[in-house]
Order: C-alpha cells, then sequence, then structure tokens
C-alpha cells in the first residue's frame, strides 16, 4: 500500500524537478538574450579562469623568467593592475606593445621597457617597490601609471571589502548567464557607487589616505632626483560606458604631482570619447581593465602624449655627447 503512495508522490517529485530544470533553461536562454540586446555578452567566464601567465621576475617584472642587466635605453612602466596587465597575456599589455612600438618608431637606439606593474598596488605600495629596487632596475626612464583607486589607503582594499557573494562566487554561478546580468545590472552598480562614495573621500586633503600618497610622491621624486632618473607621471582613466567621471580627482594628483617635480600627463583627452563599441576595448562586461585592444590604444596614447620617440632621441644624443672619450 505504501509503494503505491510514494510512487504518484516521487513521480510528481520528479515532474517537479524536470519543470525548475526546464523554467532554468528559459530563464538562462533569456538572460543570455537580453544581455546580447544590452550589449554586454562579454564576460561570462572571469577572466581570472582564462588561461593566462601571470609569472614574473624575482623583481617582480611580469613576462620575463630572468633579470638581465640594461641592454640599452631602458623604460620601466611602474603602476597598478592596468600597467601589469590584468586579464590580459604579458606581450598584450600596453608596456609590451610600447616597446615593440619605440622599437620601431627608433630603431636606431636598442630600447627595453619593462612592465613592473603590480596587481591591487596603491600609490604606498609603489613607492615602496620601485624604491627598494631602483637601482636594480637600473631605468632611464620611469613612467608612473597612476589610477584614481591608487589612493586607497592600502594594496587590495576595494577588493577586500566586496561582498564575498562578487569576490568570490560559488563555481556554477559563474558560468550562469542570470546571476552574471544581475551581478552587471543590480550588484556591480550598487558596490561600485558605495566605493566612489568612499573612495572621494580619501581625496579629502586631511584624510590620512591622501596625505600618505602625497609622501609616496615625495619618495619617489627624491630617489630618483638623487640618481637624476627622469619620472613621467600620468593619470590612466577607465573608459567610461556612460559619462566621465572622477575628472575633479585626477585633476588633484596631477596637480600634487607637479608640486612634487613630476613631469605630468592627462590621457582622458587622448582616450575620451571612448570607442563607438565599448567593449570591444574591455576584458569582460563586468570589469573595466583594458583587453589587448584597450591596451594598444593606451599605448598610443603614451606615445602621443608624452611624445616619447624624440624624447628618447635625445636622452640618447645626452648621453653619447656626456660619454668620456
Amino acid at each position: 500500500m505504501s509503494r503505491r503512495r510514494n510512487r504518484p508522490l516521487s513521480k510528481r517529485l520528479l515532474f517537479s524537478l524536470a519543470a525548475v530544470a526546464i523554467l532554468m533553461v528559459i530563464m538562462e536562454a533569456a538572460a543570455w538574450g537580453v544581455a546580447r540586446l544590452a550589449g554586454i555578452e562579454q564576460g561570462w567566464l572571469p577572466f581570472d579562469n582564462r588561461p593566462l601567465d601571470y609569472s614574473v621576475s624575482p623583481l617582480k617584472i611580469r613576462g620575463r623568467p630572468d633579470d638581465l642587466p640594461p641592454s640599452g635605453f631602458r623604460i620601466v612602466c611602474l603602476g597598478d593592475s592596468f600597467t601589469f596587465g590584468h586579464g590580459v597575456a604579458a606581450d598584450d599589455a600596453y608596456p609590451a606593445q610600447l616597446e615593440r612600438a619605440l622599437r620601431t618608431a627608433v630603431p636606431d637606439v636598442p630600447i627595453e621597457v619593462l612592465n613592473a606593474g603590480q596587481r591591487g598596488f596603491n600609490a604606498v605600495a609603489e613607492a615602496h617597490y620601485i624604491t627598494r629596487r631602483i637601482d636594480a632596475l637600473a631605468p632611464s626612464l620611469l613612467l608612473w601609471q597612476f589610477f584614481r583607486n591608487d589612493v586607497e589607503p592600502n594594496s587590495h582594499y576595494f577588493t577586500l571589502t566586496m561582498p564575498w557573494y562578487m569576490r568570490e562566487p560559488p563555481a556554477p554561478l559563474t558560468y550562469s548567464n542570470i546571476y552574471h546580468l544581475f551581478f552587471r545590472r543590480v550588484l556591480l552598480p550598487r558596490w561600485t557607487a558605495q566605493s566612489e562614495f568612499e573612495l572621494r573621500g580619501f581625496y579629502e586633503p586631511s584624510s590620512r589616505a591622501w596625505r600618505d600618497t602625497l609622501e609616496a610622491m615625495a619618495w619617489i621624486r627624491e630617489e630618483t632626483l638623487r640618481r637624476e632618473i627622469p619620472v613621467l607621471f600620468f593619470t590612466l582613466p577607465v573608459v567610461e560606458i556612460e559619462q566621465p567621471c572622477f575628472i575633479a580627482e585626477e585633476n588633484q594628483v596631477l596637480d600634487a604631482a607637479r608640486q612634487a617635480g613630476f613631469e605630468t600627463f592627462n590621457l582622458r583627452p587622448v582616450l575620451w570619447p571612448p570607442p563607438p563599441e565599448l567593449y570591444d576595448y574591455l576584458v569582460s562586461a563586468d570589469d573595466h581593465h583594458p583587453n589587448a585592444a584597450g591596451h594598444a590604444l593606451a599605448a598610443q596614447a603614451i606615445i602621443t602624449a608624452m611624445k616619447l620617440p624624440e624624447r628618447i632621441r635625445g636622452f640618447a644624443q645626452t648621453a653619447v655627447e656626456t660619454t668620456p672619450e
């Protein structure tokens, strides 16, 4: 008797599970379609899961297994995850693209560009990194890239404050169109608005984070000036999806860098407005790190704004004239 009663129940459960499965498939397909229509079809696979080589040398230079002495005019690119090339191969990050472009533009000068970008570093961590390794790296020119969250009070600050279900979602969710659509349209905008509000507070002149950033600038200026290493400081704005933001904060950083004695460059005029097909230049729809095409834009913007080929020829000519016979 109990068997007969259990059979209908088991069938009902099986039918319910099948209905739920079919409904989930329909919802996943609908979410995929909505994402395509909204232009955010990319990014379903988190870029950290892509088969990328993030290895670095003992001096933490990306894309090089060993640390060799300078073999010509050496440019060291200091910065955060944008310089490091988070989400792209080492050869696609802008330092590598910069090296190839400069070697073509100035073929008579041996040029090497080192990628000293460090993921998650703020300005203070970057200052610690470069001042401790500057003699070993021996740059002829230092390019210091600054992004708006490099003023945060400690490295990885905003990543660590991100809720766990955004920072490390369960593995099955990372392949769900529904989750990524909800993440993109609901979770990420809310967290971004909150973090941007907090980030603006770090730019207050009285904040400890801002004072630490000024000290980091002074520290790097002192060490490079003592060694007669020229430094070009530049802000690399994120390619905004809608309207540009943090313009006042970027100008504040550039003013501070100029007061510290650096030559500064604002790449926003070169990179804005963004290309029509914006997502073609991003690692994913869920993240604003540039992909290989985005890094190519950055490399070209750096060359154009800083007139690097002319500078390198000038530095090389000066070195020849000051070399004792």
